[in-house]
C-alpha cells in the first residue's frame, strides 16, 4: 500500500469466494477505562474518560498468501483504541446553557472530536441555539484504513424552538457540514493520481447545506406531528417528510396510528440510485394493562428501485420500571 491507499499487489486469479479471512477475529479484546464526574453544583456538569481496548487476536497481515504459499501474521496484545474526553455543561437556571466536548485519540495522536454549543432562554415559549461539530474518523489499530489518508468534518448548526401554546409546538434548525478530500472528488481518479501536477496533493472542501422542519398539535385523544428534511449538495440531495397523527379511544384502551411519507433522493455518484419514495403505515393498538400496550401496523412502500414493499409488524410495548 503507498500513501494513497493504492493497493499495488497483483489481483489475478482473486475468485468470487475469496474473502477477507484476514479480518476475522475469536479472541475476545479485553477493554478497561475510568470516568470521573463532578455532583453537587447544580449548574455545572463536567465528565473526564479514558478507555483502551486490546486486540489479542493473530490475524493475516495480507489476504493472499506470498510465493511460498505462506501467509505472515501478527500476534501478542497490541492496542485497538485508546481515547481520553472531557465534556462539560454550564446551566443557568432560567438563562440558557453552554456546553463542549473534546476527544483526543492517543493511537493515532490526533483530536478526533470536538465541539460546543450555546442555547437561550430568550422566554419560557422560546430557546434559541447553535453548534459547532468537528468529527475525524479512525479506525482499530489492526486497520489498513489508518494508513489511508482522511479528513474530518465540520457541521455548524442554528436552531430554534418556539411553543406557541401547551397543545402547539414547532422547531426549526438548519446549517451545513463542510467536508474536505484529497484533490478535486470530480476529476482525482481520473489523472491526478498519476500526475505530479501542485493539484495532486491540495485539500478541496464541499459543503452540504440542511435543513429541518417539525412540528406537534395535541388534543385530549390525539396528535399530528410533521417532520421535513433536506440535504443538498454539489454531490446529490435528499429531501421529504412525514405527517403522522394518532387518535386513542375509550379512554386512551384502543388507538390507531396513520404515517404518509415522501421522500426524494439524488447521488451524483450513482444516479441509477435516484428515486422518489412514497409509503403509509396504518396502526392499531389496544392497552391491556396500564404498562402494557401491544399492536399491529400495515407498512406499503413504493420507488422505482423495490417495487412494491410490503410489511405487517406486531409490537409490544411494556414498562417495567417507574
Amino acid at each position: 500500500f503507498e500513501s494513497q491507499g493504492v493497493y499495488r499487489g497483483s489481483r489475478n486469479d482473486l475468485q468470487q469466494t475469496d474473502w477477507p479471512s484476514f479480518l476475522e477475529e475469536t479472541k475476545p479484546a479485553p477493554a478497561y477505562g475510568v470516568a470521573i464526574e463532578s455532583d453537587g453544583v447544580h449548574w455545572l456538569h463536567g465528565r473526564l474518560s479514558y478507555r483502551k481496548v486490546i486486540n489479542r487476536d493473530e490475524v493475516l497481515l495480507t489476504p493472499f498468501a506470498d510465493q511460498s504459499g505462506g501467509y505472515h501474521v501478527v500476534k501478542g496484545d497490541r492496542v485497538s483504541s485508546e481515547r481520553v474526553g472531557y465534556a462539560l455543561r454550564v446551566n443557568p437556571a432560567d438563562l440558557g446553557s453552554v456546553q463542549g466536548e473534546v476527544v483526543y485519540d492517543l493511537y493515532n495522536q490526533v483530536f478526533s472530536e470536538y465541539g460546543g454549543g450555546v442555547d437561550a432562554y430568550v422566554t419560557p415559549e422560546l430557546t434559541v441555539g447553535a453548534d459547532y461539530d468537528y468529527y475525524l474518523p479512525t479506525f482499530d489499530g489492526d486497520s489498513i484504513w489508518n494508513w489511508f489518508t482522511h479528513n474530518g468534518q465540520t457541521t455548524l448548526t442554528g436552531r430554534t424552538e418556539l411553543e406557541l401554546s401547551r397543545d402547539l409546538d414547532v422547531a426549526v434548525s438548519g446549517g451545513a457540514r463542510l467536508y474536505k478530500t484529497d484533490g478535486d472528488p470530480i476529476t482525482y481518479g481520473a489523472y491526478q493520481t498519476s500526475t505530479l501536477e501542485p493539484n495532486r496533493d491540495s485539500i478541496k472542501t464541499l459543503v452540504d447545506h440542511f435543513g429541518d422542519l417539525s412540528g406537534t398539535y395535541r388534543w385530549p385523544a390525539g396528535s399530528v406531528n410533521l417532520r421535513s428534511m433536506l440535504e443538498t449538495g454539489e454531490r446529490g440531495h435528499r429531501y421529504g417528510g412525514d405527517v403522522t397523527t394518532r387518535q386513542g379511544f375509550d379512554n386512551q384502551r384502543y388507538d390507531a396510528m396513520l404515517n404518509l411519507s415522501l421522500y426524494d433522493w439524488s447521488d451524483a455518484l450513482r444516479p441509477q440510485r435516484d428515486a422518489t419514495s412514497f409509503g403509509y403505515v396504518l396502526g392499531l393498538g389496544h392497552q391491556l394493562v396500564e404498562d402494557a400496550r401491544v399492536g399491529i401496523e400495515w407498512e406499503h412502500f413504493t420507488n422505482r428501485l423495490v417495487g412494491q414493499r410490503y410489511r405487517v409488524v406486531a409490537t409490544l410495548d411494556f414498562s417495567l420500571l417507574r
